[in-house]
């Protein structure tokens, strides 16, 4: 190999680990800060291939309704099995019931004492 795009490569890898380091580096950083800024956090785990279990929407509907009404909710599910849409169809109810604007109020209330029992 010349000299020259020796000189070159050089350059590149050199350049190259730079970037990388700097990437790394901007991604610690963003990790700081999203724990900075996720002050409180709780974490509710389906059961693995199954569907949501009563205590489960018990505890979250205690939850939300105990949160700030401005609290941001995030739901995931990792298996697509339709939990992520449980959870929010839930979160969803309790924030309208929460806020006055559902007109599913004494029907949630039906459930979540259903659920209770």
């Amino acid at each position: 190999m010349s000299l020259r795009i020796k000189a070159v490569v050089d350059k590149f890898v050199e350049e190259l680990k730079e970037a990388l380091n700097a990437d790394i580096q901007d991604r610690i950083m963003k990790d700081r800060e999203m724990q900075s800024y996720i002050q409180e956090r709780e974490r509710e785990v389906a059961e693995r291939e199954a569907a949501w279990k009563d205590d489960l929407s018990c505890r979250e509907v205690h939850k939300i309704s105990q949160a700030n009404v401005n609290t941001e909710i995030i739901f995931n599910c990792q298996m697509g099995r339709g939990r992520t849409t449980t959870g929010m169809v839930i979160a969803t109810l309790v924030y309208l019931n929460r806020i006055g604007a559902s007109a599913f109020q004494e029907e949630l209330l039906k459930i979540y004492t259903t659920w209770r029992s």
